[in-house]
């Protein structure tokens, strides 16, 4: 009986096309952490670069990215992995190599090299990037080296042992479009981005300028705000449901230089009333009429007091709101990261009492109202420099 002849494999498809090979991603996400400062770090990479244009969130990888990187307007996909836990050495070929447990005892999983060179599936050309806290030893220092940079170009020897080395432990194995480790290798970078607060500096440097060249000038506080709600989208992105709605788990360039002119807008030139925001804080933090409406008297309290002042020398008056304002930073963004688990009024609860234990480390002749102490946390809420919920988009 003749053989039959061979099968040729269907042509790849398109990344717009294909599913996520897996969704857990989007149920593993608390609060805020390390990869969605990274992804807001992207973000703000493609708002100062227009060849990057979109960033999707827990799809394929943890990040995939999809740019046009020259003129020829073919589309580039980049896969990232983010590895934020920490153990007690540093990366290694050994480490990258092992074989992950699967959670059901019968066998192990793949390692994080296959998983990354699994995504080679779709049709368009593709590269790899593995994000971590920690370093690499040796033997992986030329793959921080960047992609298509002079001194990456004249690595070949050291690229090459590495691949020998990944050919050693997983010569096997190839990717859905036929590539080995070799491939990987040479279209993997590897950054090291140490933390989160590291990565949030970092971050809001670049956001500054961005929000620069958009003509503006807001206050730190006001980037800090501005740099939290861009976290949200990412976070955001990463806990909706892909088989639902998979667009929400895209953030686009053009979409988001749009968000952010609206948001600049909203800082610079407030429309609304004096007192409106944050009454419509208070009733998004689900508080009682009554407490909203004694809210409102407090800062309008704060106000009359600061023109006439009563309570606090002036050299006094700032260091005490500059504390006030420190303090509801700090509560925030333990909010944000998920570190508080709070409801909207537990979180209010919270930012009275822990604004009322300021004024003891202040000098002053005269004892300090709460009205005032209050008044000026609700007038910081309402120049939208705080809320009582977590960070929204």
């Amino acid at each position: 009986m003749p053989a039959k002849p061979p099968t040729s494999s269907p042509p790849p498809t398109s990344i717009f096309d294909l599913e996520p090979l897996e969704h857990g991603g989007e149920d593993a996400r608390q609060g805020f952490g390390f990869q969605d400062h990274v992804a807001a770090g992207l973000c703000i990479d493609m708002m100062l670069d227009a060849s990057l244009k979109e960033v999707w969130c827990e799809t394929h990888d943890d990040i995939t990215l999809l740019f046009e990187p020259d003129s020829t307007k073919e589309l580039h996909v980049e896969f990232i992995q983010v590895k934020a836990h920490e153990f007690d050495q540093l990366w290694s070929v050994a480490k990258i190599t092992a074989h992950e447990s699967q959670g059901n005892g019968k066998a192990p999983g793949r390692c994080i090299v296959e998983k990354s060179l699994a995504n080679d599936r779709c049709k368009e050309p593709c590269c790899f990037r593995i994000v971590t806290a920690r370093p690499v030893m040796s033997e992986l220092e030329v793959l921080s080296l960047l992609r298509g940079s002079e001194a990456r170009t004249k690595a070949t020897t050291q690229l090459g042992e590495l691949a020998k080395a990944l050919l050693c432990k997983l010569k096997d194995f190839r990717s859905p479009n036929n590539n080995d480790v070799t491939f990987w290798a040479r279209e993997m970078y590897w950054q090291i981005a140490h933390d989160a607060p590291v990565e949030k500096c970092r971050n809001l440097e670049r956001l500054h300028k961005v929000v620069d060249s958009n003509g503006h000038l807001i206050a730190p506080d006001q980037l800090d705000e501005l740099y939290m709600r861009l976290v949200r989208r990412a976070w955001d992105a990463g806990t909706a449901r892909y088989r639902k709605v998979p667009e929400e788990k895209k953030l686009k360039r053009d979409d988001l230089l749009v968000w952010l002119k609206e948001k600049l807008e909203q800082m610079v030139h407030p429309a609304q009333a004096p007192g409106k925001r944050l009454e419509e804080k208070l009733a998004r933090a689900l508080l009682p009429t009554d407490v909203v409406q004694t809210a409102l008297e407090q800062r309008s309290f704060y106000l009359r007091e600061i023109r006439r002042p009563k309570y606090l020398d002036v050299e006094d008056r700032p260091l005490l709101e500059g504390e006030i304002a420190a303090c509801l930073l700090a509560l925030r963004s333990k909010l944000d990261a998920g570190e508080l688990t709070d409801t909207s009024t537990q979180f209010h609860s919270r930012c009275l009492q822990q604004v009322d234990a300021i004024p003891s480390a202040i000098a002053s002749r005269n004892k300090i109202p709460r009205s005032f102490l209050y008044g000026c946390m609700y007038n910081i809420t309402d120049r939208c420099l705080h809320r009582f919920t977590r960070a929204e988009a």
